[in-house]
């Protein structure tokens, strides 16, 4: 099982990142750190991993070498700049072998806005699971590679699974909250989504601290 970390001058979220990977319940995982901007200091760890490329990729080109790098037979997307509870690893492995499909993910997703501190659910009604909650088998990413693009990657890799038949998508209730800020290259999802102000209850209280 590998965690995918893509990360570029973003040094004020990566230590929360790792610190919540190594918070993770399911401890049968690496994670792959790779890193095109100013590199950054990690911590010597032995499931951890960091590359620092030599040149500027895409995000679907970063992705797609950090799969290649991966030893894991699974691998789960983990964004530097996102929140996730210490169960997301463990429950999303299980979803994705009870389901029987090659790609689980959440199309419902709490997020906060940094900026100016609002909090919204996505959601979103189209076949798709939001990038950073993609989880799924290396076999099927090595017939089905992102796109080399800066932004969408993870739609298009949803909709080669939508067609296929194999995509699984679910409300992400707590697992993850996404975060929004200045240096984001996300944008919403062409197709039938919503973004509604949401509860700031329904966070995980965690995500406050």
């Amino acid at each position: 099982m590998t965690a995918v970390m893509l990360t570029r001058n973003r040094p004020q979220y990566v230590p929360l990142a790792i610190a919540q990977f190594l918070d993770q319940t399911y401890a049968n995982c690496e994670l792959m750190i790779l890193d095109d901007g100013d590199p950054v200091v990690v911590p010597q760890h032995p499931r951890i991993a960091y590359r620092h490329l030599d040149k500027t990729q895409t995000i679907g080109g970063k992705r797609n070498i950090g799969c290649g790098l991966a030893s894991g037979d699974v691998i789960v997307n983990w964004d530097d700049d996102d929140w996730s509870h210490s169960d997301r690893i463990a429950t999303q492995v299980a979803r994705l072998q009870s389901s029987g499909k090659q790609l689980t993910g959440y199309n419902e997703l709490l997020y906060w806005n940094e900026p100016d501190g609002k909090t919204y659910k996505f959601v979103c009604k189209e076949p798709y699971a939001a990038g950073s909650s993609q989880c799924f088998y290396r076999a099927w990413w090595e017939g089905h590679r992102y796109p080399n693009i800066q932004s969408g990657e993870d739609q298009a890799m949803s909709m080669m699974a939508a067609k296929a038949g194999q995509l699984d998508c679910q409300d992400g209730g707590q697992m993850l909250v996404a975060r929004a800020h200045f240096g984001n290259t996300w944008k919403p999802p062409l197709g039938n989504w919503e973004f509604p102000e949401w509860d700031r209850a329904a966070f995980p209280s965690e995500f406050f601290e």
